[in-house]
This record gives C-alpha cells, structure tokens and sequence, in this order.
C-alpha cells in the first residue's frame, strides 16, 4: 500500500466519473437555489422602485399644492364659494387654484352623503339652503354654480350681496 495518489484506496482506483456526476449535480441544485434567489431580489428592487417612484411623485404634488396653498393666502385672494360637487364642481376648483386669483372656499351641494366629505381637498358643507349663513362665516365673495340648472333662488335671492356667476 503506498498512498501516491489520493484517488486510490487500497490500491483501487476510484472511480472518478461517479464524482463529476455528483459534482454537476450539487452546481445545478446550488444554480437552481441562486437563480430562485435572483427572483426574489428582481421582484423586490421592482416593488421598491415603483413605490419609491409612486412616493416621489406624491411628495412632488403635495409640495406643489401646499405652495399655491400658502401663496393664495399670501395675496388674500377673493374667497369663492362653489355650488355643486359633481364633476364640473371639481375641475372649477382645480382651475381657480392654478388661477391664483380665487381661493376656493368648499362646496354646496343637496346631496347628503356628500355633506362632510373632503372633495378635490374642499369639504362639501352642506346644502345650499346653508348659503347665507355661510357667506359670513367665510368671508365669501362670490359663489359659482358649478352645476348644469342652478336654482334660481341662488343667483336671485344673493345676487346683490354676491358676485354670482353662472
């Protein structure tokens, strides 16, 4: 017995093609094991970049609605009130906004689940029976009728307090 070699054993010669196979077979196992790994880290750089790019952009929006914000204050510009949540009432206010020269103030509108509600970041006050005891309160302006038929008691009743628009 001379120990030459580290593949014999006893003066038998190992059989060296068993061991490659198992050697191939332990790399595709531990090549299996890293690409379900790499899975893992794809979906999560995914996730996180899109809710870090989804947080910028919210962050950029705020920042930007807070400086108007501030700026309307700053000019005490005119007090609006707007009559009517729906769709039209939404795209009034966001357009007096980037105006700058109307602060919108909140809504009216006669539908009571609405009443209460923060809609494009004005609450919905009440009804427009509320009408003259919120002009004072907020110092109101002028009103917008933000919807198709306004009531006629609207511009007719506070017309001569109110720069009505319709």
């Amino acid at each position: 017995m001379h120990s030459n070699s580290s593949l014999q054993i006893e003066n038998r010669p190992t059989i060296v093609a068993f061991d490659r196979e198992r050697d191939k077979s332990e790399q595709r196992r531990e090549g299996q094991q890293t690409g379900g790994t790499a899975n893992y880290v794809i979906l999560a750089e995914l996730l996180l970049s899109f809710t870090g790019a989804a947080g910028a952009r919210v962050a950029r929006r705020m920042l930007y609605e807070r400086i108007i914000a501030r700026n309307l204050t700053r000019k005490k510009a005119v007090a609006v009130l707007l009559i009517g949540a729906g769709r039209s009432g939404v795209n009034a206010a966001n357009q007096l906004r980037a105006a700058g020269t109307l602060r919108p103030v909140g809504f009216l509108d006669d539908d009571p689940k609405k009443t209460g509600l923060l809609v494009a970041g004005l609450k919905v006050l009440g009804p427009v029976s509320l009408l003259s005891s919120l002009v004072p309160k907020h110092r109101v302006e002028q009103v917008i009728p933000c919807i198709p038929s306004p009531p006629a008691s609207c511009c007719a009743a506070y017309g001569r307090h109110l720069n009505c628009w319709a």
